[in-house]
């Protein structure tokens, strides 16, 4: 098995009484082994919640932090990905994901990389 990458759609927010930012999950993909390069982008400021309702997930499996990737950047890397790579099937579900956000209707609404 090689790198496996997982996207979360969040929408963050700096809520008082939350410590740090909270990266509210609105959606997830998972892509599993794909040579794009998520790590060209920054450590995001915001932590995730996991399924258990109350452990902070702001690093992946393997020890490197979440990356943020604004959603038009990931809208593109997944449509030159296409281009190269047509016939992998998860590419076109995530892209019809992401194309459906307004992002008008959004607080602060990103894509975070998670290798697992």
């Amino acid at each position: 098995m090689g790198y496996e990458s997982k996207l979360y759609v969040v929408d963050k927010h700096d809520w008082k009484g939350c410590d740090g930012k909270w990266g509210e999950v609105i959606a997830s993909f998972d892509l599993c082994c794909v040579p794009i390069n998520f790590a060209q982008y920054p450590a995001t400021d915001c932590y995730i919640i996991a399924d258990d309702g109350n452990t902070r997930i702001t690093e992946d499996k393997y020890g490197s932090p979440l990356r943020e990737i604004p959603v038009q950047d990931a809208i593109d890397m997944i449509e030159k990905e296409i281009k190269t790579d047509k016939d992998y099937r998860r590419y076109q579900p995530c892209l019809n994901l992401l194309k459906g956000f307004d992002l008008n209707k959004w607080e602060d609404l990103v894509v975070l990389h998670y290798g697992h």
